[in-house]
């Protein structure tokens, strides 16, 4: 009998076939030793080879597989570019959090019989100027919170939110590289594979942000191939979108992608460095390269629906606070963040400050302006300092702010029926529910005539601007 029991249960880990072989073989009188037999025998199977048994099934296929553990072990780690709990850390118990309450209100939707024995995976993937740093800070503080739901946090470092891991910094040149132009580098992935295969080892879900997944092309096989080789047969993937109107978007994202203050903007155009376009060529450019590209929100959107069954729209103009929002709607399996937020509701959060527009930006495009028109000897002098002296000089005639002060040059009125019909077209896209109740298109008209008011889709016009005399004689007495 022990030889039989033994076999059967080295290779199913199921008591009930060695009943079987005892009752059948030997009779009713071993049935008792053959019940020790096998229990003795499975405590020391689970206690030294726990879990070796993997089903998987491809992502596409849209089907959850079963997972039924992996072999841990206490001295498991990860290289410099990641900081993992160790197996065995000791989670401490939500009374020890300030803060968490015992959640009651938000269950596993989804996770029933053998599928909830399989990790999740849940990947944020931004859009840019959508909440993510604010998203990212959140999760990455908040560490200790999420690992009572057994989630582990695999994001962005952002130095401001208070010195968490940084797991892309060491790879970010490579990443923009490798999403914008679909030049990669196999040691960008291996990092995200052996992050992936540790906390998979360990029994982790996992909640990773990354906003620059947004930008993988469509044509770019050599992401989507060691994207789906990470997360294809191991996981219950979740991809979670964030939604965030299109003509809000683009002035943020304008705003972002030209700030003054980044490296890009220190040089002068002849050695390498960025010019600030008007909002309206900014406009029309954006318009044809994600169109090419592919990454309007539509595309990237259904082109990871083709990959993965779950796909969660946030949407942030629902009502509520965003980050309970995000928390309770796209991780509902860590229900103790979610309520973490929802009691704190009101309490300051780290944004990102590029949000809001940059004071320099117009005082920047003035001095390439007119170092391009040949007014200012750039070898004599840095576009930083130039930078900073038609500030100056602004502000002592009075030209303080970019967009009160300066006359301006805006869209057309043709582009802007397109980028609100463009904006209207999308809601109904992305959150079609959403879109035809009282907070859909007739709030999106409304806030689109609110950022016309503002002068959202203006910039300085530099023509105008440049024909006062006085920036002339400025200009030319700089040395």
């Amino acid at each position: 009998f022990a030889p039989c029991c033994l076999l059967r249960a080295a290779l199913i880990f199921l008591p009930a076939p060695c009943y079987v072989c005892a009752a059948v073989t030997m009779g009713k009188p071993v049935v008792a030793v053959g019940i020790v037999a096998t229990a003795l025998t499975l405590m020391w199977l689970s206690k030294t080879h726990r879990g070796d048994k993997l089903i998987f099934s491809p992502l596409s296929s849209k089907e959850n597989s079963t997972w039924t553990g992996a072999s841990t072990s206490a001295t498991d780690t990860i290289d410099g570019d990641f900081l993992i709990l160790q197996n065995g850390t000791p989670r401490p118990p939500a009374a020890t959090i300030e803060g968490v309450n015992n959640a009651t209100d938000l269950t596993n939707a989804g996770w029933d019989g053998e599928a909830q024995r399989k990790p999740l995976f849940v990947l944020h993937i931004g859009p840019p100027k959508t909440g993510t740093t604010t998203v990212q800070c959140y999760a990455g503080t908040h560490k200790e919170v999420l690992s009572l739901d057994n989630v582990h946090f695999l994001g962005t470092n952002k130095k401001k939110c208070g010195g968490y891991p940084d797991i892309r910094a060491k790879y970010l040149r490579e990443k923009i590289n490798c999403t914008h132009y679909c030049n990669c580098t196999d040691a960008l992935w291996d990092a995200l594979e052996k992050a992936a295969e540790y906390h998979h080892r360990v029994e982790e879900n996992v909640l990773y942000s990354d906003e620059l997944l947004y930008w993988t092309s469509k044509d770019c096989e050599r992401v989507w191939s060691r994207l789906g080789k990470i997360l294809d047969e191991k996981w219950r993937v979740r991809v979670v979108f964030t939604y965030r109107r299109y003509f809000d978007w683009l002035v943020s994202e304008f705003h972002q992608s030209y700030n003054a203050e980044k490296s890009s903007f220190q040089s002068w155009p002849n050695e390498g460095g960025k010019v600030v376009p008007s909002f309206s060529d900014f406009y029309e450019e954006t318009k044809v390269d994600y169109l090419e590209r592919g990454v309007r929100p539509q595309d990237v959107k259904k082109r990871y629906e083709e990959r993965v069954s779950d796909v969660s729209i946030i949407n942030m103009h629902q009502e509520g606070d965003f980050l309970s929002n995000f928390f309770c709607g796209a991780v509902p399996e860590a229900p103790h963040l979610c309520n973490r937020r929802r009691s704190e509701v009101g309490a300051d959060v780290v944004e990102n400050p590029s949000s809001a527009k940059s004071a320099n930006d117009c005082f920047d495009q003035l001095a390439v302006t007119a170092y391009e028109r040949g007014w200012v000897n750039g070898s004599g002098i840095s576009r930083a300092a130039v930078r900073e002296a038609v500030k100056a000089r602004s502000k002592k005639w009075g030209l303080s702010r970019c967009e009160r002060d300066f006359p301006l040059k805006c869209l057309s009125s043709e582009q802007n029926e397109a980028l609100l019909e463009e904006s209207i077209r999308l809601e109904a896209t992305m959150v079609p529910e959403f879109f035809a109740s009282p907070m859909g298109e007739e709030k999106v008209r409304a806030g689109f005539s609110d950022a016309m008011a503002r002068k959202a889709f203006c910039w300085i016009d530099m023509e105008q601007v440049l024909q006062d005399e006085r920036w002339y004689n400025f200009f030319s007495g700089m040395h």
